[in-house]
């Protein structure tokens, strides 16, 4: 079917696009059936409308700090209504936004007064989801917006008003007395029914004066499914809140992400995924016919600087959405034929556009761009932000990863890019808990004893595993956790389905407290109860060690292979198991045994810095009599994948229940077939 509303979106907020440059894409989408331009005009980087009643919006509002420059600009009335009747005559509807309560700051900067605390803030150059919003306690809030689209609406004749809605951290209403007196004069529940009664305000006020509103779906919760506004699905978070208006009158546009998602690489999103687009709220189907007023395909320009850039984001990819919104048939063929009809105008125009090798890629995610993804999701989850935007983050980590899966990789290699892009996470936050080791001051009076001699741990072993702890969930949110120090759990038995990360936070305790080096950092990641991955940092020498099952280990990138060398031509590392005197003796007759079959005996202090030192080549063979899991798990598979083989001292497979005995050993020794050791 050809849907009523077949649009695209352009923020002009985060960059700013002159007028001939959106009359140009005007033309553009008059040659391919397009009808609606929904203009993103505010947002945190910036105000881009003319304001006569709120002059601060152009003299704050508009601009920002960029570079060690002033960036900005806004459309003059003049501008806008030429801009319209020009889009008129090409029957296309200008749809304007201003976004309600979030993504503010550009506003609050002019007039601080809005906000919940009224202190001062600039306008941002970075993207983000920010905390200060417009304060709903505050009659003025209301009063502004009124004022606002009294000034807007006259310039926008069309029948649409977009109010945005999403992204609207609720912190400062938690804590604000206007917010928490309003929620209590208006009888609502908490915040969230708060920003309904905010929306509910400004979209009353626009529809007494002719205006259908749209709000994105993550700000939509109408308890009354046949409001009439109209709902923009964009993403999954909080979908069942839309449960309830599917299968009514209630009308939605799909914007879905990533299909319809501009701003992302042709690599990510190639020009073949909006022509696979189907209408679903996260799986969700059964919507009536005319439920769907149309799609709407999405550029945000947080990285889009220039018009090229815009451009070459664009296409072709808008061709294969503009042929799914005028119902024609999916189809690469169909999609060929009307790029190739399309060429004498785009040169003609002087349009710039991706080539269709790139557009349609064989495998169409690199893996560096979905690392890079989400890499840029994680760092958004930084612990000074409020829960509901770093949950929002996270959730983009989740989407990142998941979104490959839409494409033509192999189970294989789907299993290899995920694998890939959690160590690479893995080993951000390890060395950001190797920050805690090197920041430590005072540590000897930080100390608590645990049962047996030399049995340490610090108050720096607690914060570094809670801090691993707290990040490792962000990024695999159903992990189980085993560790060391208190509040971790043993390996249970149920671990043997999904993830479960093993942590030692500080392994080498006794060297980390009297400043005698290596101590270090150590997490491995088990999927259904097999070692899939391992991190092992060493932050005084910024030593990572890195290994995924079946791909090698690495240290600082560089790939690791175990000594060839025979046992005679090679040092041995040892523990001494000094918790338990029994165990304690029988290594030093170990160390008997074996020191004349070798060039000399070696002791570190960290098991996991030993084993890893068998995987560099350093020494030959690493024992000790007894060791628990996270004393040995993210070096063991680093020792396997770099020729290595560990076991136990009868030379049997390692337990995961409890504890055992270590024999790990490089390639060159296991040729000796020695293999075990008399224990």
């Amino acid at each position: 079917m050809k849907y009523p509303y077949r649009g695209l979106s352009l923020d002009v907020s985060r960059h700013f696009f002159d007028v001939d440059e959106i009359k140009k894409l005007l033309r553009l989408m008059n040659r391919l059936e397009m009808n609606e331009l929904h203009l993103h005009l505010s947002d945190d980087q910036g105000y881009r409308l003319e304001s006569r009643t709120f002059p601060k919006l152009n003299q704050i509002g508009s601009y920002r700090k960029e570079n060690g420059s002033i960036y900005g600009g806004y459309y003059t009335w003049e501008q806008v209504d030429d801009l319209v009747s020009y889009a008129s005559a090409l029957e296309i509807e200008i749809v304007p936004e201003i976004d309600i309560p979030g993504h503010t700051t550009a506003i609050i900067a002019a007039y601080p007064e809005l906000s919940c605390s009224s202190e001062p803030v600039e306008v941002v150059d970075h993207g983000g989801v920010f905390t200060h919003i417009l304060c709903p306690g505050k009659n003025e809030v209301v009063s502004f917006c009124h004022q606002l689209l009294d000034e807007v609406i006259p310039h926008f004749p069309g029948r649409y008003f977009h109010l945005g809605g999403d992204e609207a951290p609720k912190t400062e209403w938690e804590k604000c007395p206007y917010c928490q007196q309003r929620i209590k004069e208006a009888g609502l529940k908490d915040e969230e029914e708060l920003q309904e009664w905010l929306t509910d305000q400004i979209s009353s006020y626009l529809e007494n004066k002719g205006k259908t509103v749209i709000g994105w779906n993550d700000g939509f919760t109408p308890e009354k499914p046949d409001t009439g506004r109209i709902c923009q699905y964009w993403n999954e978070e909080g979908p069942s809140r839309l449960y309830r208006s599917i299968g009514t009158a209630q009308k939605f546009i799909f914007s879905n992400n990533p299909a319809f998602y501009f701003d992302y690489s042709h690599g990510m999103i190639p020009a073949s995924s909006p022509l696979a687009f189907k209408p679903e709220i996260a799986g969700h189907q059964g919507f009536l016919k005319d439920q769907i007023l149309g799609i709407e395909a999405t550029i945000w320009t947080e990285t889009i600087k220039t018009n090229q850039q815009l451009e070459e984001q664009l296409l072709p990819r808008l061709i294969s959405a503009a042929l799914v919104m005028n119902g024609e048939d999916g189809e690469k063929d169909l999609f060929n034929e009307r790029f190739n009809q399309l060429i004498p105008f785009l040169e003609s125009e002087g349009f710039s556009w991706t080539s269709l090798e790139k557009a349609f890629p064989e495998k169409e995610a690199s893996e560096p761009e979905f690392i890079a993804q989400a890499e840029a999701a994680y760092a958004l989850t930084r612990d000074e932000l409020p829960e509901a935007v770093r949950n929002h983050f996270i959730y983009k980590i989740q989407r990142i990863l998941n979104d490959f899966t839409l494409y033509s990789y192999t189970e294989e290699e789907r299993e290899k890019l995920h694998s890939h892009i959690y160590r690479d996470l893995i080993s951000r936050i390890a060395k950001k808990a190797g920050l805690i080791m090197l920041e430590a001051e005072d540590i000897r009076h930080q100390i608590k004893e645990k049962s047996g001699h030399a049995n340490f741990v610090t108050v720096y072993d607690e914060r570094v595993q809670e801090y691993l702890f707290k990040e490792l969930k962000k990024i695999i949110p159903d992990a189980s956790f085993v560790g060391e120090e208190e509040g971790a759990e043993i390996f249970k038995p149920e671990y043997e389905q999904g993830y479960t990360f093993c942590i030692d936070p500080i392994d080498g305790t006794s060297n980390f407290l009297t400043g005698y080096r290596p101590s270090v950092i150590s997490i491995a990641l088990f999927k259904d109860g097999n070692p899939y991955l391992s991190v092992v940092y060493e932050p005084y020498q910024d030593l990572l060690f890195t290994a995924v099952k079946g791909e090698g280990a690495f240290l600082n990138g560089k790939q690791l292979e175990s000594s060839r060398e025979p046992l005679a031509r090679s040092l041995v590392s040892f523990g001494t198991s000094p918790y338990d005197p029994e165990l304690m003796d029988r290594s030093f007759e170990l160390c008997k045994m074996i020191l004349p079959k070798c060039i000399d005996l070696r002791r570190s202090g960290s098991a996991v810095w030993d084993i890893c030192q068998v995987a560099m080549g350093v020494t030959g063979m690493f024992f000790e009599c007894k060791l628990r899991l996270w004393d040995f798990a993210a070096a063991s598979l680093i020792l396997e994948e770099a020729g290595g083989r560990i076991t136990d001292m009868n030379g049997e497979k390692l337990s995961l229940r409890g504890p055992s005995s270590i024999l790990a050993i490089s390639q060159g020794v296991a040729a000796e077939g020695m293999n075990r050791l008399d224990f």
